[in-house]
């Protein structure tokens, strides 16, 4: 993160990507790879630091992204015979949108080979950008794509990817087009700024000391897990978790019941415009999941699409950092 209103800030993002590697059934295949190391002092951030640093721009760009960038990718392309017309797409770390399409160019890409960079949509995640346009590159790949996969960080590094068969049976997961489509601006800058608690006046009012660590460890089912129980007599569903059913009154014939998974629907909810939260009123809701009700606050929603028996499914957010620790919990948002 960046400090606020530095030039750095807006260039920079939150995301993060994840893959499941294995030896057979894979999406993508790694046909080779190339890197080059090189000491550099670009942007950082010391331990203790709220915010990342950087030295000259214009030094780093030509003699950091520029040149290693440069000397891996032709370095990978000398190894295995390849052009840059035998690639689908490139897949870039840029450290901004000049500097990202510079480098295409220098390579002896077309611009249409390039994945998008999200420059103004997500922005450079740091460490995480590169395997998250990779994601984004992957909902268009097809079987037989060969993708030029290059990051940046002390030197670069640069892999050829192979797309098999098992890349079109990927259609339909919640990729970062779908969590683009989902994304809403905020209507100004200071709203921003107390969403990340970034105000010089702002402080958490969300909860009091915070809460133990014996209480995070006895209650990780419910908090985490989300897991609920039905009761293996009547099965009515019941959560928190409990030890003698209320509707029954069996006691201890429970089995856990996962429902982060679940679409639920709102049975009621208000507003409230005192709760410590950034931008009031703090939507509170009801919901039902099969018949358990939970307690829970609505996000990523506005007053007024809020209504009853709206389908709503579950997100694990950040709720507080009292106590000095990052408290987390299921919120619910519209099914969009």
């Amino acid at each position: 993160m960046a400090a606020p209103r530095s030039a750095l800030e807006a260039n920079l993002g939150d995301g993060a990507a994840a893959f499941l590697v294995g030896g057979e059934d894979v999406a993508l295949a790694v046909a080779a790879s190339h890197a080059v190391s090189d000491e550099m002092i670009d942007v950082w951030r010391a331990d203790g630091d709220q915010f990342v640093h950087a030295w000259e721009e214009r030094f780093v760009v030509d003699h950091g992204y520029r040149e290693n960038v440069r000397e891996v990718v032709r370095g990978l392309l000398a190894k295995t015979g390849l052009a840059p017309k035998d690639f689908a797409k490139i897949v870039l770390y840029g450290p901004d949108p000049r500097s990202h399409a510079t480098v295409v160019r220098e390579l002896g890409f077309a611009e249409s080979q390039a994945a998008d960079p999200l420059f103004g949509k997500v922005g450079n995640a740091g460490a995480a950008f590169a395997p998250l346009l990779l994601t984004g590159a992957l909902e268009r790949a097809k079987a037989g794509d060969r993708i030029l996969l290059v990051s940046y960080g002390d030197g670069a590094e640069a892999s050829v990817l192979e797309a098999t068969p098992v890349v079109e049976r990927l259609e339909g997961r919640r990729g970062v087009s779908w969590h683009l489509a989902r994304r809403a601006e905020m209507p100004s800058y200071d709203l921003y700024l107390r969403f990340r608690q970034l105000l010089a006046t702002e402080h958490d009012r969300r909860a009091g000391a915070g809460i133990s660590a014996t209480k995070h460890y006895r209650d990780r089912d419910d908090d985490v897990t989300l897991a609920a129980l039905r009761c293996r007599r009547c099965g009515c569903l019941q959560y928190p978790r409990q030890r003698v059913c209320f509707r029954c009154h069996a006691r201890d014939e429970f089995e856990r019941v996962r429902l982060s998974d679940k679409i639920g629907a709102v049975k009621s909810f208000t507003f409230d415009n005192f709760a410590g939260s950034p931008s009031p009123p703090l939507i509170a809701t009801v919901t039902d999941i099969d018949g358990a009700r939970l307690y829970l606050q609505m996000t990523d929603a506005s007053p007024k699409e809020v209504k009853l028996d709206m389908p709503v499914e579950l997100t694990f957010r950040k709720m507080h950092d009292a106590g000095g620790t990052p408290n987390y919990y299921w919120k619910c948002t519209p099914v969009r």
